[in-house]
């Protein structure tokens, strides 16, 4: 994998990984495909959809995986390393997970003297298992985009590589998140209040979010609050007051809490670094 990239390749994700199906009736049903991956796992799937690019097949290691995932201590978020993604017996949990969940497929490779040695023995030639693979071993993966229809957002590249080490996985899966719902057409109207006209805005509750990517609303307002993980040059947080309204059966003043406006950059300004022209944005 080259180091250097340009901004002009992204990442396709897609926009069902942030949504709860629903029945007939308006009823949640299911679970969130991060209740079953977890944001470990979806930020080592998010790293091989990077390595694969536009090829058929990511070329990679577990031992490959940790060093990208952990690199530049002097940057590096305690975050990224908080859950596990430092060290090789978590990243291979992860992999597994993937592995059964159809979002991978693994080609593993191994040499002719090993082969006839399992055939000799009778056992079955399995190359899609990694409980005993090598940390510096090379794997190489096919990874499903899933393509179900419900459409990607695609994020840069070099987003991706330049911050994931710094906002951690947890981080990443947020910025996904908003990423995804950031509607440039909010706002964009004359009297608009928040003066957000042209770029529009993400309007996501913490409970939301923690309900979407499996966290703790705790954790989640590390990221998003005043102290927050994820950069100012990546998201700008808006916080709202709580409105007021008169309760018509009480007659009295009460508050509505209100979420805040995330502003994500790379979505609306083509001035941004990170900002990825498509055919739909430049119609607009």
């Amino acid at each position: 994998m080259k180091d250097k990239i340009t901004n002009k390749t992204f990442i396709k994700i897609p926009n069902s990984l942030f949504t709860i199906d629903k029945n007939e009736i308006g009823e949640e049903i299911g679970v969130t495909i991060f209740k079953q991956i977890g944001t470990e796992g979806f930020t080592i799937w998010s790293y091989l959809l990077f390595t694969q690019g536009n090829q058929i097949s990511a070329q990679t290691s577990v031992k490959r995986i940790r060093s990208f995932l952990n690199r530049n201590k002097e940057t590096r978020s305690k975050y990224i390393a908080k859950n596990g993604l430092n060290d090789y017996r978590s990243i291979k949990k992860y992999l597994n997970i993937l592995l059964k969940m159809d979002m991978i497929k693994l080609e593993q490779f191994i040499n002719e003297e090993e082969k006839d040695l399992k055939q000799l023995l009778g056992e079955e030639i399995n190359n899609n298992y990694f409980s005993n693979i090598r940390a510096d071993e090379e794997l190489f993966i096919e990874v499903n985009p899933l393509d179900d229809g419900k459409g990607f957002s695609i994020i840069s590249s070099q987003l991706f590589f330049d911050y994931i080490h710094k906002i951690g996985h947890i981080g990443w899966s947020i910025y996904c998140l908003l990423f995804k719902n950031h509607n440039i057409n909010y706002g964009n109207q004359d009297n608009d209040p928040y003066n957000m006209k042209n770029y529009g805005f993400a309007n996501c509750s913490e409970e939301y979010i923690s309900k979407i990517l499996d966290r703790s609303r705790k954790t989640i307002s590390e990221y998003i609050s005043e102290n927050k993980i994820i950069q100012t040059s990546l998201v700008r947080i808006f916080e709202q007051k709580d409105r007021e309204w008169i309760n018509n059966k009480t007659g009295l003043t009460e508050f509505k809490y209100m979420p805040n406006h995330y502003v994500v950059h790379a979505k609306y300004n083509p001035e941004d670094k990170y900002y990825i022209e498509t055919n739909q944005n430049k119609e607009k």
